[in-house]
């Protein structure tokens, strides 16, 4: 596979194709610049596993047989204009009772690679990270020519279609001077739980019990203005967390997130203070905080639901024709922290405006789908083929929903005024 890669970088770019099989692989795949490695793809949210018309078989796969430790070798590493598309991966040796440290699976290194061919448009894109220790590093990596910390930035970031269970750090981004978009990132233990014996599919609850622990969905640092829509995280310790980079502080809007079952859902260690973070449209749970903010900055919540308290500046809107009043970090707290006007998201699709509202759980239920040990909305109704996206019907990983695919694909296509 390598040498195929070589051939590919030497003819000036291009694609090397995996057909869907199992392979073996010992030592870290450098994709390089102006090169794909693009394999057959079966996405568990569209085909999970038991449905009697989904293929046989995870599709390509990619079998890590790394040294361990967290200094290990990364499985992949992806240079600038280059992408991994299509690809599943899987640790044999890995254990979610005693987890073994491994390196990152997906790496992009940015300007600490070679040099400036790598510094921008690396993608990562429809990919399922089966049972990662550490799942996307980006800029994580020291520079290979011994330069400072401003040589290894990249820019322009594009992770999107990214699944998995993740067991220490879902993904991690740092040192980003312009706009990367990540969309339809999603981790949760259900991905390895439903994976069956051939995969060594552990029980749900030892998983969750060492994420909850140890884990963290998304760690965030100085990107600037990167755009994340559609970020999913659940049965974490940490869902979100912002800290400060080795060049700057964390600036950032998230649209339609939904961190759920976490200890803290976001924790702002550190963001710029003039701009500070905001969502939208989400779902924050946290059963210490849904928002523990210690940063200089801000955290603004637009048409968005929590569960748990609101620690520090936080400003909470009903939706874009409020603004805060100044000096003021949101509405009144009760002496838990949490606001005291908790709301539900409307629904925004118009052709869902009929729809009954998500019933509330019970402090501390969970619900759990049977499809592959996975939670799925417990109202949620896919929409006939053709409509618009199914508004709060959020079908959650594991659901057999194809519509989550359409409006995966509407929200790219729609105007700005029609999309969800």
């Amino acid at each position: 596979m390598q040498e195929a890669l070589a051939t590919c970088r030497d003819a000036g770019g291009g694609t090397v194709w995996l057909p869907a099989g199992t392979y073996r692989v010992s030592d870290t795949l450098e994709v390089f610049a102006y090169c794909t490695l693009r394999g057959d793809h079966r996405d568990l949210d569209e085909q999970p596993l038991g449905d009697p018309d989904a293929p046989a078989g995870l599709g390509t796969v990619l079998e890590a047989r790394l040294p361990s430790g967290d200094d290990g070798p990364a499985l992949l590493r992806v240079g600038g204009s280059a992408g991994v598309v299509g690809l599943t991966t899987y640790y044999p040796e890995q254990d979610a009772a005693d987890p073994v440290p491994f390196g990152w699976t997906v790496e992009v290194p940015g300007l600490a690679w070679i040099g400036n061919e790598n510094y921008m448009l690396s993608t990562v894109q429809d990919v399922t990270l089966l049972n990662s220790y550490r799942g996307i590093g980006i800029s994580t990596m020291r520079n290979d020519r011994g330069e400072g910390p401003g040589a290894q930035g990249h820019e322009l970031a594009n992770v999107r279609n990214v699944s998995g269970t993740v067991l220490r750090e879902g993904a991690a981004g740092y040192n980003g001077a312009d706009v990367g978009v990540w969309e339809d990132v999603r981790f949760d233990n259900g991905y390895w739980a439903g994976a069956g014996a051939a995969y060594g599919a552990p029980d749900r609850a030892v998983l969750d019990a060492w994420t909850r622990a140890h884990g963290t969905g998304f760690v965030l640092a100085d990107l600037e203005w990167d755009q994340f829509v559609g970020l999913h995280a659940a049965d974490y310790a940490v869902g979100i967390r912002m800290v400060k980079g080795p060049r700057a502080s964390f600036t950032g809007v998230f649209v339609d997130a939904e961190i759920r079952d976490t200890d803290v859902a976001v924790l702002v260690e550190n963001s710029d203070q003039r701009w500070g973070s905001a969502f939208a449209s989400s779902v924050l749970e946290g059963s210490e905080a849904a928002v523990r903010n210690t940063s200089a900055g801000y955290v603004k919540l637009t048409d968005t639901t929590v569960s748990g308290a609101l620690e520090g500046t936080v400003h909470t809107l009903e939706g874009p024709g409020q603004v805060p009043e100044p000096g003021r970090p949101g509405p009144p707290r009760s002496p838990t922290g949490a606001s005291s006007t908790s709301r539900r998201r409307p629904t925004t699709c118009r052709a869902r405006r009929s729809s009954s509202p998500t019933p509330t759980r019970p402090p501390g239920s969970r619900r759990r789908s049977t499809t592959q040990g996975r939670p799925v909305a417990a109202s949620c109704t896919c929409p006939p083929a053709g409509t618009r996206c199914a508004g709060t019907c959020r079908c959650r990983p594991g659901s057999s929903c194809a519509a989550r695919r359409r409006c995966r694909t509407a929200r790219r296509s729609w105007s700005r005024r029609e999309r969800c």
